[in-house]
């Protein structure tokens, strides 16, 4: 599915109104604590995540609540619908880029950084993420 100009300015508005995230800006989720008061947050290395969580568990995840599309948003702009194809293919893939990952509906987002990092945030998600990688705790981002 794309998006038009229209659809990607609503959808960067609401990101900014429900998350904080701007377009063209890194989410600093961990450096301004008050803004996200109330939002549920965790972040972890990226690397021991992929390694002892993994993506196939993240899908795994997503799709045990019922998510089988995502939309994913690069901080240059980009915007597109994935399906549970594509999902297959790239789904936390980053490429050295900072990306986005949520539902239209905004209620959770995982942002991949550059940076080696991986934040989750919405309640439910990052729930789950705790109750499934045993190992979160050892692997927060700081």
């Amino acid at each position: 599915m794309q998006f038009t100009i229209e659809e990607k300015y609503l959808l960067w508005k609401r990101l900014n109104d429900r998350w904080n995230i701007k377009p063209w800006n890194y989410w600093y989720t961990l450096s301004i604590e008050e803004t996200y008061k109330g939002k549920d947050l965790l972040a972890l290395d990226s690397e021991f995540f992929q390694r002892e969580f993994g993506t196939e568990k993240m899908k795994e995840l997503l799709k045990s609540t019922g998510i089988y599309e995502v939309i994913r948003v690069s901080m240059e702009g980009d915007i597109n619908m994935r399906s549970e194809v594509d999902i297959n293919n790239s789904f936390l893939e980053n490429r050295g880029r900072d990306i986005y990952w949520c539902t239209l509906d905004l209620g959770w987002v995982i942002y991949t950084t550059h940076e080696g990092s991986i934040t989750f945030a919405g309640t439910w998600l990052v729930e789950k993420i705790k109750e499934k990688y045993s190992n979160w705790q050892y692997r927060e981002w700081s």
